[in-house]
Parts: C-alpha cells; structure tokens; sequence
C-alpha cells in the first residue's frame, strides 16, 4: 500500500477526531467537567495538519512546474491502453 498525502492527512484527521471523540464520551458518561474535552487542542491540530497538507501541495505543484519534464509527467500518469 503506497503512502500518498491525501492518506496521511485522512489517518491524523481520524486520529484527531477520535481523540475528541473518546474526551466527549468519558465527560459525558462519567459527568465531569466539560474543560476537559480538548475543543482547542483539537482545533489547533487540525488546522495544523490542513495547512500542512496545502503547504506541501503547493510547493511539489511549484518544484513540478519550475523542472516541468514530459517524461516525469509521464512516469507519474501512467495509463492503461484501451
């Protein structure tokens, strides 16, 4: 299974939601104080790997098109013949 960053940003947004997802649960079913659920840590942490994701496909978008090469674009676009 090849790793892709569409698959590595899906894993941490999985990871991130189930974090707040198992905080929610234990408030809501012990009755603690809802400060514990981590609604900032939470936020910060996606925004963070979001920027991160576009930050990183925008600059393989710019090195692709500064060393533009048909051969490259080929080896990466494969195609099967009809």
């Amino acid at each position: 299974m090849k790793m892709t960053k569409g698959k590595a940003f899906v894993i941490c947004l999985i990871a991130i939601m189930a974090i707040f997802s198992a905080m929610f649960l234990y408030v809501a079913v012990k009755d603690k104080d809802s400060s514990l659920i981590p609604v900032a840590g939470c936020l910060y942490a996606l925004v963070g790997i979001t920027t991160a994701y576009m930050g990183i496909q925008m600059a393989n978008n710019g090195v692709k098109g500064y060393t533009w090469n048909q051969n490259m674009f080929d080896s990466e676009n494969k195609q099967e013949d009809k």
